[in-house]
């Protein structure tokens, strides 16, 4: 292993070389608040010299003052050695992000020079010197073919970087009319550069919101020749070249998965890249991961390993994955390593449908698809990829999956009714998929999916509610605030559909997919002709129960709007003439003349259990065999919601040497 220090202009821009990020790198991701941060820690350095420069003081003494001051430190970039080729290739193990970045920097440096020149025959020379100046940053004079490019950007971001660096696109900021962003792209670097264009050419900062910024205030319009001084000499980076025997997993992995800025994926895909020659590598991403990445998105695909690892049979939380990854294919061969993502890619198809039912092409699959996910599926993917996986690798009927994916949907619905967490789901899931991998054990799968998955859901440590538990949840639960609006109105249509269907009614009705169409009996700010007419027990106990799915119903948004906090008798009217069954029922089952209150709701309790229990019915199967000891495979700490979006960083808090290289 060998390092080299120094400035970026010397470690990057100086000498013939050429860096290639791998295909199963991740993309270029840095965005505004990372760019945000790198640009104040130039400005700071800017500042350092444009106040030496007003100083008055000689440039000799400058750059002797200048040798004191701190520069600013980039981080490292890990690469392989390259060879005796020229210029020599390097693989970019880690830093590419800031590699790019910094690159992105100076080419905006260099339209922004050009800009200044202005148009004229009388600077045409002057742009071709300012050209070809800045050109040997970009282009490697003796390169052919890809070698040309300093830096090879992976497939994703290559024609977004191609353009940047193309003699025809025009000087300056890049519009949408200019660039086309082609299918499974990424334009992040045209805004990358976008974003350091705008910076450099402000005429001062009153539209800045950066208000890290106003120490530079006095300093716009920038000097660009001081700018350049910046880029060049004042921005450092340590490089780590590795050799064939170094264990370059190791090093990738001190740096960035022990100070977790990594995702999982990403640590997966370097792990896969390292574990396979650099040509056979390329191929498999090329023929299988990044197919894989554009049938279900890029977006999707930790969550997407993390459910076929899970439902392989592997306990693991979804911050955990790359680690099993790596336990599962650290003895294999290369061979097997190349067909596990072979795999994988088949799986992609089957997680495909599970999370984008309209792109199943079997109708009855479809309908039971879009049921379970409208029911929360997201907590159940991994059990719906094993179902899903029985019946495409034709171990299992149509039926039989219908019939099991119809079983995921009852727990999930029981369970929210009820009032259960989802925090502990997922290790309830993992342990259900253990426990049917398990050879010889009294929840091995027999190869009936259907009476498989229930089998595993009627374990005591799934904890699929009874009837009992369904009714203390009806009444006692605040449905109005569980879980995802999705999941509320998912239970309410689905009791309006059955009515309907019962009645034999030809046409279902259309519904309205907000929570504006939720119905409260009792309103959430009762007036005083509710508090006259309820029983003895209003209104503490009543009040307790105003959220509860005993109170709610669904009605046209704007009738509901329009009810307000009504009488019951306005409501009573309203109800018996509604189009949803579900509440021209609660019409049918009380007069407009009865004190609504605690007894009313204990009454539609037990109406809308029977249906419940009609619509999502708890289908007990026994285990196989009862074991002398209790099998306790809960693992009740493995709590780990998979996170669905980011929160909001503030600017003050971005370390950029902890971002995602």
């Amino acid at each position: 292993m060998e390092f080299s220090a120094g400035h970026i202009f010397k470690q990057v821009f100086g000498n013939q070389q050429h860096f290639r990020i791998p295909d199963f790198q991740r993309p270029y991701s840095w965005e505004k608040k990372m760019w945000a941060t790198l640009w104040i820690d130039i400005m700071n350095q800017y500042k350092v010299i444009a106040d030496l420069r007003n100083s008055g003081i000689t440039e000799s003494a400058m750059h002797v003052e200048l040798a004191k001051r701190p520069v600013h430190y980039l981080g490292a970039i890990v690469t392989t050695s390259g060879n005796s080729m020229i210029p020599p290739p390097s693989d970019v193990l880690d830093g590419q992000q800031r590699l790019i970045t910094s690159s992105v920097i100076y080419l905006a440096l260099r339209d922004s020079i050009l800009r200044k020149l202005g148009v004229g025959d009388t600077t045409e020379d002057k742009y071709k010197q300012v050209k070809e100046s800045f050109a040997s940053a970009f282009h490697n004079i003796a390169g052919t073919g890809d070698t040309k490019y300093r830096i090879l950007t992976q497939d994703v971001d290559r024609s977004a970087w191609e353009f940047l660096l193309s003699n025809t696109r025009p000087v300056g900021l890049v519009k949408r009319e200019h660039f086309e962003q082609s299918a499974g792209s990424s334009s992040g670097i045209i805004q990358a550069f976008n974003y350091f264009f705008k910076e450099m050419n402000r005429d001062g900062l009153q539209d800045s919101n950066l208000r890290e910024l106003y120490f530079a205030e006095d300093l716009y319009p920038l000097d660009l020749e001081i700018l350049k001084d910046v880029i060049s000499t004042r921005l450092s980076l340590v490089r780590i070249m590795c050799e064939a025997n170094d264990d370059v997993n190791a090093i990738f992995e001190s740096l960035n998965a022990k100070s977790e800025p990594l995702k999982q994926v990403d640590l997966i895909k370097n792990y896969l890249y390292i574990s396979l020659p650099n040509e056979e590598a390329s191929e498999v991403y090329k023929q299988s991961w990044r197919p894989m990445e554009k049938l279900i998105g890029s977006a999707k695909i930790e969550r997407f390993v993390w459910a076929v690892v899970v439902s392989q049979g592997n306990t693991t939380l979804a911050n955990r994955t790359y680690e099993t990854v790596r336990s599962l294919l650290s003895a294999k061969p290369q061979h097997e390593i190349r067909k596990w993502v072979e795999d994988l890619a088949k799986e992609a198809r089957y997680y495909k449908s599970i999370v984008l039912p309209d792109s199943e092409i079997d109708k009855r699959v479809k309908s039971a698809l879009l049921k379970v996910q409208r029911a929360g599926g997201l907590t159940a993917e991994p059990l719906l990829m094993y179902a899903y996986r029985e019946w495409s690798e034709e171990r299992a009927t149509t039926d039989q999956l219908i019939d099991a994916i119809g079983s995921i949907e009852c727990y999930l619905v029981r369970r929210m009714i009820a009032g259960e967490k989802t925090q502990v789901l997922n290790p309830i899931i993992s342990t259900m998929l253990k426990r049917l991998h398990t050879a010889g054990g009294e929840y091995e799968a027999t190869g009936n999916v259907a009476d498989d998955i229930r089998r595993v859901l009627s374990a005591p440590e799934a904890d699929w509610p009874n009837s009992d538990r369904v009714k203390k949840g009806i009444r006692e639960e605040n449905f109005y605030k569980a879980q995802k609006s999705d999941q509320r109105q998912h239970i309410l249509q689905s009791l309006d559909i059955y009515l309907n269907q019962k009645s034999k009614n030809a046409v279902i009705p259309s519904y309205e997919d907000n929570d504006k169409s939720i119905e409260h009996v009792i309103p959430q700010t009762p007036s005083k002709d509710w508090v006259a007419g309820a029983d003895t027990q209003y209104p503490v106990e009543l009040l307790e129960r105003i959220h509860t799915l005993a109170n709610l119903t669904i009605l046209p948004s704007i009738v509901n709007a329009s009810l307000g906090n009504s009488s019951w008798k306005e409501k009573w009217k309203a109800y018996n003439e509604s189009g949803y069954l579900i509440t021209k029922q609660i019409a049918a089952d009380f007069s407009d003349s009865v004190n609504w209150g605690i007894s009313t709701l204990d009454q539609r309790s037990e109406s809308l259990l029977s249906y419940i229990d009609e619509i999502w019915p708890r289908i007990y199967v026994a285990p196989k065999f009862v074991k002398d000891k209790k099998e306790v495979n809960h693992v009740p700490e493995m709590v780990d919601e998979f996170d669905e979006g980011a929160e909001e960083l503030v600017l003050d808090e971005v370390n950029l040497d902890e971002q995602n290289d």
